[in-house]
């Protein structure tokens, strides 16, 4: 199987040009917040604020790649798990998720290789023992997980719908992409949506 393999690159200085936004947004007053990425950040916080009743507010974004967002996404989200509500929604304070992100981006600046995923979030929790075993041991159970859909996954979405994959190997996107690498229909929808933006605004 091939793990895609990525350089962390702040200033998005990769092959892959699409810029995709990190994100925390916070319901105020003292809501919970949501973390996330976006490539139409004032988009997505339109279609949240429908949904919601209480004022949304983006605290803080961060331009990043298209590949590297998704990954540090997956990272900020594991180590914001004990705070989790439900997806991407989390019961603690912006400043905490945006010290949490800051972290991530120090201790991965020059991190050349993916394949440790979980390797990388034992190293930046600090102060649990355990979190580097119990890590390890998700990462071959998630692993193990993505296994029974690899040989769908490079097959278009039309045929093998990628909501229906997910659920069947009970992982999340994020998981699929760390071990299986973007769908390339899926990739290739994107980049031509992007490319159609850029044509619209000459």
């Amino acid at each position: 199987m091939s793990i895609a393999i990525f350089v962390i690159d702040i200033s998005c200085n990769l092959i892959d040009i699409s810029i995709m936004h990190l994100y925390i947004i916070e319901i105020k007053p003292n809501g919970p917040i949501k973390v996330g990425i976006a490539d139409a950040l004032s988009e997505r916080l339109n279609s949240l604020q429908h949904l919601h009743y209480n004022k949304l507010h983006i605290f803080k974004s961060w331009e990043l790649s298209y590949s590297n967002a998704y990954y540090l996404e997956g990272i900020a989200h594991h180590l914001l798990e004990e705070w989790q509500i439900k997806g991407e929604w989390f019961r603690c304070s912006a400043l905490k998720a945006e010290k949490i992100i800051k972290v991530i981006f120090k201790k991965t600046n020059n991190l050349s290789d993916w394949s440790v995923y979980s390797n990388i979030v034992s190293k930046i929790i600090i102060g649990n023992p355990g979190a580097n075993a119990s890590l390890k041991a998700r990462a071959v159970r998630s692993k193990g997980k993505a296994e029974i859909i690899k040989d769908r996954w490079i097959i278009s979405p039309k045929k093998y719908p990628t909501a229906d994959l997910l659920k069947e190997a009970g992982v999340s996107l994020n998981t699929a992409k760390a071990y299986l690498g973007k769908r390339p229909i899926a990739q290739y929808n994107y980049q031509a949506k992007m490319k159609r933006k850029a044509n619209a605004k000459r």
